[in-house]
């Protein structure tokens, strides 16, 4: 729920413009306001189907959505006067990013998609996932070597994905800079979904999902299980996504997942 809905729904009661009255009622009750709203604080008249025309608000209650509502800044600087400052998207995003095993660099980018940095990109980049392995990268690059068929060159930049945010919007200008992207991402749904946004983010870019030879027998070695419903969100996006069909399979068929943390235990 966002301040906007609120004042959406206010302008409207102000304009005479008939409302969802138990949609609003629901918006409402969910904010934590001084004094709960009591069941005869809105006065009202039906309009048509579910739709009423608001004739009153209670003062104290009208007061405070008013005074949610009032900043004529829809940013996060403007809304962060009443803590709402996630309703809106930051400004800006960066990028965390290394040299082979060099110190990571930022790769700051503005919310025109202009990008501010002195690194010199290379044309491939491997993203991984976690931060222990991005941390650890020497022991990283030994394990890919050693056990996944991946032949990375020495002229490689390393992104650290932060979970999901690498597929910000903002960073495709960015992204779109590598002729290769190899994807080092846990083997789960949350791995497989980081692939999939960037496979949409970035479409004509070739793409690399990085898996272990071995990673059945690592499967096999895992005691718990996923349930039914998590493993059908993997197999829809092995159908759906031709990079992810055979990590989806795998973990479909063993019903496990592997965090690639456990990667850094044979290096």
């Amino acid at each position: 729920m966002s301040l906007k809905q609120i004042k959406r729904y206010l302008d409207n009661i102000e304009n005479n413009k008939p409302i969802n009255l138990s949609k609003f009622f629901k918006v409402v009750d969910a904010l934590s306001l001084e004094i709960s709203r009591a069941s005869d604080d809105v006065k009202a008249y039906k309009h048509s189907g579910d739709l009423y025309i608001v004739t009153e608000i209670e003062a104290k209650l009208k007061e405070e959505l008013y005074l949610l509502t009032s900043s004529n800044d829809w940013g996060r600087e403007g809304l962060a006067q009443q803590n709402r400052s996630h309703d809106a998207n930051v400004d800006g995003s960066f990028i965390i990013i290394r040299s082979s095993n060099h110190l990571p660099s930022l790769i700051t980018i503005c919310g025109n998609g202009e990008v501010l940095s002195d690194f010199e990109q290379q044309k491939q980049a491997l993203l991984i996932e976690n931060r222990q392995n991005f941390l650890k990268i020497n022991e990283t690059m030994k394990f890919i070597k050693e056990y996944t068929n991946t032949n990375l060159g020495p002229e490689l930049d390393i992104i650290f994905t932060e979970g999901n945010a690498i597929s910000n919007a903002l960073h495709e200008p960015f992204l779109s800079g590598y002729e290769h992207l190899s994807l080092l991402l846990d083997l789960d749904l949350g791995g497989l979904t980081i692939a999939k946004n960037l496979t949409e983010l970035l479409p004509n870019i070739p793409m690399k999902l990085i898996l272990p030879l071995d990673i059945e027998e690592r499967l096999s070695k895992v005691v718990e299980v996923k349930a039914h419903d998590y493993l059908e969100k993997v197999f829809g996006l092995g159908s759906n996504y031709p990079l992810l069909t055979v990590a989806a399979s795998i973990i479909h068929k063993h019903k496990k997942i592997l965090e690639q943390e456990s990667y850094l235990n044979d290096v």
